[in-house]
Protein backbone atom coordinates (compact mmCIF):
# COMPACT_ATOMS: atom_id res chain seq x y z
CA UNK A 1 0.00 0.00 0.00
CA UNK A 2 2.79 2.68 -0.08
CA UNK A 3 1.59 4.04 -3.83
CA UNK A 4 -1.91 4.21 -1.84
CA UNK A 5 -0.23 5.67 1.23
CA UNK A 6 1.21 8.60 -0.97
CA UNK A 7 -2.45 9.47 -2.37
CA UNK A 8 -2.64 12.47 -0.24
CA UNK A 9 -6.37 12.54 -1.22
CA UNK A 10 -6.77 9.20 0.48
CA UNK A 11 -9.48 8.12 -2.44
CA UNK A 12 -8.93 5.25 -4.46
CA UNK A 13 -10.95 5.92 -7.73
CA UNK A 14 -11.38 1.92 -9.70
CA UNK A 15 -14.21 2.93 -12.55
CA UNK A 16 -12.25 1.14 -14.87
CA UNK A 17 -11.05 -2.19 -12.97
CA UNK A 18 -13.51 -5.34 -13.81
CA UNK A 19 -11.84 -7.95 -11.12
CA UNK A 20 -10.44 -7.40 -7.41
CA UNK A 21 -8.29 -10.05 -5.63
CA UNK A 22 -8.72 -11.21 -2.36
CA UNK A 23 -7.06 -9.17 0.40
CA UNK A 24 -6.09 -6.94 -2.69
CA UNK A 25 -6.54 -3.59 -0.27
CA UNK A 26 -6.72 -4.80 3.38
CA UNK A 27 -5.03 -2.90 5.59
CA UNK A 28 -4.85 -0.10 3.53
CA UNK A 29 -5.74 2.22 6.26
CA UNK A 30 -4.67 5.50 4.36
CA UNK A 31 -7.76 4.67 2.30
CA UNK A 32 -11.36 6.19 3.25
CA UNK A 33 -13.03 6.12 0.25
CA UNK A 34 -13.08 3.26 -2.56
CA UNK A 35 -15.44 4.29 -5.43
CA UNK A 36 -15.99 0.85 -8.07
CA UNK A 37 -17.12 1.27 -11.17
CA UNK A 38 -20.25 0.04 -13.25
CA UNK A 39 -18.10 -2.83 -14.63
CA UNK A 40 -16.96 -4.67 -11.42
CA UNK A 41 -18.16 -8.21 -11.16
CA UNK A 42 -15.85 -9.72 -9.14
CA UNK A 43 -14.19 -8.92 -5.30
CA UNK A 44 -11.91 -11.75 -3.50
CA UNK A 45 -12.06 -12.08 -0.09
CA UNK A 46 -11.54 -9.11 2.29
CA UNK A 47 -10.41 -7.46 -0.55
CA UNK A 48 -11.31 -3.66 0.59
CA UNK A 49 -11.25 -4.24 4.45
CA UNK A 50 -9.75 -1.81 6.42
CA UNK A 51 -10.40 -0.16 9.62
CA UNK A 52 -10.07 3.11 8.61
CA UNK A 53 -12.82 2.87 5.77
CA UNK A 54 -15.82 5.31 5.52
CA UNK A 55 -17.52 5.23 1.92
CA UNK A 56 -17.79 2.89 -0.31
CA UNK A 57 -19.26 3.90 -3.78
CA UNK A 58 -20.76 1.45 -6.95
CA UNK A 59 -21.16 2.98 -10.42
CA UNK A 60 -24.95 3.29 -10.99
CA UNK A 61 -26.01 0.00 -13.24
CA UNK A 62 -23.99 -2.24 -11.92
CA UNK A 63 -25.62 -5.95 -11.69
CA UNK A 64 -23.16 -7.47 -9.32
CA UNK A 65 -22.93 -5.21 -6.32
CA UNK A 66 -24.81 -2.23 -4.76
CA UNK A 67 -24.54 -0.09 -1.82
CA UNK A 68 -27.20 0.82 0.21
CA UNK A 69 -26.53 3.21 3.65
CA UNK A 70 -22.85 2.83 3.07
CA UNK A 71 -22.94 -1.03 3.20
CA UNK A 72 -21.90 -3.00 0.10
CA UNK A 73 -24.20 -6.18 -0.57
CA UNK A 74 -23.73 -8.60 -3.37
CA UNK A 75 -27.07 -9.33 -5.76
CA UNK A 76 -28.49 -12.36 -7.10
CA UNK A 77 -30.94 -10.45 -9.88
CA UNK A 78 -31.63 -7.27 -8.22
CA UNK A 79 -32.33 -8.93 -4.58
CA UNK A 80 -29.65 -8.32 -1.81
CA UNK A 81 -28.54 -11.77 -0.71
CA UNK A 82 -24.70 -11.42 0.50
CA UNK A 83 -23.78 -8.57 2.89
CA UNK A 84 -20.30 -7.93 1.94
CA UNK A 85 -18.55 -5.17 3.85
CA UNK A 86 -20.03 -2.25 6.35
CA UNK A 87 -17.03 -0.19 6.74
CA UNK A 88 -16.00 0.13 9.83
CA UNK A 89 -16.13 4.01 9.98
CA UNK A 90 -19.17 4.03 7.79
CA UNK A 91 -19.82 7.45 6.90
CA UNK A 92 -23.61 7.28 6.41
CA UNK A 93 -23.98 5.64 9.84
CA UNK A 94 -21.91 8.55 11.25
CA UNK A 95 -23.74 11.45 9.27
CA UNK A 96 -27.26 9.72 10.40
CA UNK A 97 -26.05 9.23 14.21
CA UNK A 98 -27.13 5.27 13.46
CA UNK A 99 -25.80 2.92 16.18
CA UNK A 100 -28.23 -0.18 15.27
CA UNK A 101 -28.54 -2.06 12.29
CA UNK A 102 -30.90 -4.19 10.60
CA UNK A 103 -29.82 -6.85 8.41
CA UNK A 104 -32.20 -7.45 5.48
CA UNK A 105 -34.34 -10.11 5.38
CA UNK A 106 -32.84 -11.36 1.84
CA UNK A 107 -29.39 -11.70 3.13
CA UNK A 108 -28.58 -15.50 3.22
CA UNK A 109 -24.97 -14.99 3.70
CA UNK A 110 -22.72 -12.51 5.67
CA UNK A 111 -19.26 -12.07 4.19
CA UNK A 112 -15.97 -13.23 6.33
CA UNK A 113 -14.96 -9.64 8.32
CA UNK A 114 -18.43 -8.06 6.72
CA UNK A 115 -18.50 -5.85 10.44
CA UNK A 116 -14.83 -6.09 11.67
CA UNK A 117 -14.20 -2.91 13.66
CA UNK A 118 -17.27 -2.00 12.96
CA UNK A 119 -18.81 1.01 15.36
CA UNK A 120 -21.96 -0.64 15.74
CA UNK A 121 -23.03 -1.08 18.79
CA UNK A 122 -26.42 -3.53 17.98
CA UNK A 123 -26.53 -5.61 14.55
CA UNK A 124 -30.33 -6.96 14.70
CA UNK A 125 -31.08 -10.07 12.17
CA UNK A 126 -34.52 -11.04 13.82
CA UNK A 127 -35.90 -9.78 10.16
CA UNK A 128 -33.55 -13.07 8.69
CA UNK A 129 -35.62 -15.68 7.68
CA UNK A 130 -33.39 -17.50 5.33
CA UNK A 131 -30.85 -20.49 5.95
CA UNK A 132 -27.91 -17.72 7.32
CA UNK A 133 -24.27 -18.10 6.88
CA UNK A 134 -22.09 -15.85 8.92
CA UNK A 135 -18.04 -15.87 7.59
CA UNK A 136 -14.70 -15.86 9.79
CA UNK A 137 -13.96 -12.70 11.68
CA UNK A 138 -17.64 -11.21 10.55
CA UNK A 139 -18.23 -9.25 13.45
CA UNK A 140 -14.95 -9.32 15.22
CA UNK A 141 -13.51 -7.00 17.07
CA UNK A 142 -16.24 -4.82 16.94
CA UNK A 143 -17.87 -2.41 19.28
CA UNK A 144 -21.09 -4.36 19.65
CA UNK A 145 -22.91 -4.74 22.83
CA UNK A 146 -25.60 -7.41 21.96
CA UNK A 147 -26.26 -9.89 19.28
CA UNK A 148 -29.66 -11.72 18.86
CA UNK A 149 -30.78 -14.48 16.43
CA UNK A 150 -34.44 -15.09 16.64
CA UNK A 151 -35.78 -17.51 13.92
CA UNK A 152 -34.90 -19.18 10.60
CA UNK A 153 -31.90 -21.41 10.83
CA UNK A 154 -28.08 -20.07 11.09
CA UNK A 155 -27.04 -22.37 9.06
CA UNK A 156 -23.16 -22.23 9.95
CA UNK A 157 -21.31 -19.63 11.94
CA UNK A 158 -17.32 -18.74 11.24
CA UNK A 159 -14.43 -19.50 13.29
CA UNK A 160 -13.34 -16.39 15.29
CA UNK A 161 -16.89 -14.94 14.31
CA UNK A 162 -17.06 -12.62 16.93
CA UNK A 163 -13.70 -12.49 18.28
CA UNK A 164 -12.42 -10.16 20.64
CA UNK A 165 -15.64 -8.38 20.76
CA UNK A 166 -15.08 -6.79 24.58
CA UNK A 167 -18.41 -4.55 24.63
CA UNK A 168 -20.26 -7.99 23.75
CA UNK A 169 -22.43 -8.27 26.95
CA UNK A 170 -25.60 -10.31 25.66
CA UNK A 171 -25.93 -13.06 23.04
CA UNK A 172 -28.95 -14.57 22.28
CA UNK A 173 -29.87 -17.32 20.11
CA UNK A 174 -33.76 -18.50 20.47
CA UNK A 175 -36.19 -20.13 18.12
CA UNK A 176 -33.29 -20.71 15.72
CA UNK A 177 -31.63 -24.16 14.12
CA UNK A 178 -28.09 -23.83 14.44
CA UNK A 179 -25.84 -26.08 12.02
CA UNK A 180 -22.56 -25.73 12.16
CA UNK A 181 -20.22 -23.01 14.18
CA UNK A 182 -16.03 -22.58 14.11
CA UNK A 183 -13.59 -22.73 16.42
CA UNK A 184 -13.35 -20.07 18.83
CA UNK A 185 -16.59 -17.98 17.67
CA UNK A 186 -16.52 -16.02 21.00
CA UNK A 187 -13.12 -16.08 22.23
CA UNK A 188 -12.04 -13.28 24.34
CA UNK A 189 -15.27 -11.92 24.38
CA UNK A 190 -14.05 -10.97 28.16
CA UNK A 191 -17.25 -9.24 29.15
CA UNK A 192 -20.14 -12.07 27.85
CA UNK A 193 -22.23 -12.60 30.89
CA UNK A 194 -25.46 -13.31 29.65
CA UNK A 195 -25.76 -16.43 26.99
CA UNK A 196 -29.24 -18.03 25.58
CA UNK A 197 -28.65 -20.60 23.23
CA UNK A 198 -30.38 -24.07 21.98
CA UNK A 199 -29.51 -26.80 23.83
CA UNK A 200 -28.03 -28.73 21.17
CA UNK A 201 -25.37 -26.08 20.71
CA UNK A 202 -22.01 -25.61 22.81
CA UNK A 203 -19.77 -22.53 22.96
Amino acid sequence: CTAIANNLSNTLDLPAVMSIGASAFAGCTSVITINLGSNINSLGDQALNNPELKTISVGAGNQKFVVDSGVLYGLTGEVKTTLILCPANNSYFAANSITEFTVPSTISSISAYAFQHSRLSKAILSSVTLDLRIGDYAFSESSLTSMSFSQGTLESLGAYAFYNCDCLATLSITDTNVGSYGKYAFADCDNLTAVTIPISMRL
